[in-house]
């Protein structure tokens, strides 16, 4: 068996006690594939280690995640910054039955040139106002960091919770 490729497409499904667990890593392209589901429950997909997603992917997501009905609610969690990118970028990327968990959100520091993510979280960040509640952000040298997206673009889509 040959060394495991960490920048290939992943999908793995686990069955919990009350919903189904879906994990998928690396990038969300050409290769993608996505497990047939019965479109009822709970699905928890966990985007936590998407590397990139592109336009066949985003394509192929769509169509995957367009399958789920009432009473199916798919809850997103862990979005990396490409695919929040997606979510206002791309008109059916959220589908109707999906909420998103948690979302990374980047940081930058002009004066260190230090770069980090923090995980916005459902109740604790944010909530079905879309208003975003974070505490300060700070570099090494304990200076506010700023957010490294266009807050308006990027966060559009919290006003489609």
């Amino acid at each position: 068996m040959g060394p495991l490729n960490n920048d290939a497409f992943n999908c793995t499904v686990s069955n919990e006690m009350s919903h189904a667990l879906v994990e998928v890593s690396g990038p969300i392209d050409e290769s993608a594939s996505f497990p047939e589901l019965r479109s009822e429950g709970h699905i928890r997909v966990d985007l936590t280690n998407v590397t990139r997603i592109n336009s066949v992917g985003t394509r192929t997501w769509c169509v995957w995640i367009q399958r789920f009905r009432a009473p199916a609610e798919v809850i997103l969690i862990g979005c990396p910054v490409c695919i929040v990118s997606v979510f206002t970028a791309v008109r059916g990327v959220l589908g109707k039955q999906c909420r998103v968990y948690s979302f990374i959100i980047p940081f930058y520091s002009v004066d260190t040139g230090e770069s980090k993510n923090v995980l916005a979280v459902w109740g604790q960040h944010f909530d079905h106002s879309g208003k975003l509640k974070l505490p300060p952000v700070i570099d090494s040298k304990g200076v506010p960091m700023e957010m490294d997206v266009i807050p308006e673009t990027y966060f559009a889509f919290l006003k489609q919770l």
